[in-house]
Formats: C-alpha cells, structure tokens, sequence
C-alpha cells in the first residue's frame, strides 16, 4: 500500500473531516474508499455521451449466442472442419440426380429448346 500526500482546501478539509467520522472511518479510509468508488464509476462514465462506446456496452450486454456442442465448445479442428472432396462429390451426385432438376432422357441437362418445349 502506498502513502500519498494531498493538500485540501480548509473548507473541503472539514467537510471530509465530518463525512470521515460519519461513517466511522479515518479520513485517510474515507477518501481512499471514495476514490476506490470513483474508480469503479469511470469507466461507465467515460461510456456516457461516447456513442462508440455506448454501442461496444450494448454489443457486450447483448444476447450471447450458445456456442457449446454437446455441452462443450467445440476443438479448433472441429470448427475448422471441412467435408472430404468424395463428401463434396457425393452430395453433388445426389443433386445432380435429384428428380426435381430437369434432365433430359439421355441424363444430360436440356438446352434452351428442349426448356421450352416442355412448357
């Protein structure tokens, strides 16, 4: 702990004076546990009139997402990830073999005439 000397004018030495044995406190307790409050205060104070750092406390305060799998957050390598090339192609097979996409009878995509013949 560190000892700091301050000068105070007579009123504003009075005044802490008072306030100190109010609360039962030495003045030296009293204004470190003043400062100690101020201290807290700061940085939401600093926020007010800041609209840069009002809108960073309102992304902070905000919802948070749940970003557990299992119960856990996942592994760096699991949220890296990726499909194998065969799973690509697989998935691309099955869409090519969708029967929602229009192929023509020799499983070819349909030209333009073909599109229109079919309306």
């Amino acid at each position: 702990m560190r000892n700091v000397t301050i000068s105070l004018d007579d009123e504003l030495h009075h005044t802490t004076r008072v306030e100190a044995a109010k609360a039962g406190k030495s003045m030296s307790r009293y204004i470190a546990d003043v400062l100690e409050a101020a201290a807290r205060t700061a940085p939401e104070r600093a926020a007010e009139g800041n609209p840069q750092a009002e809108a960073l406390e309102r992304i902070f305060a905000g919802p948070m997402w749940d970003a557990t799998e299992n119960g856990r957050t996942p592994t760096a390598d699991e949220r890296n990830e990726r499909k194998s090339v065969k799973a690509r192609l697989e998935a691309l097979r099955q869409i090519w073999e969708s029967p929602t996409l229009p192929l023509s009878e020799n499983g070819r995509m349909p030209d333009a005439d073909e599109r229109n013949a079919r309306r």
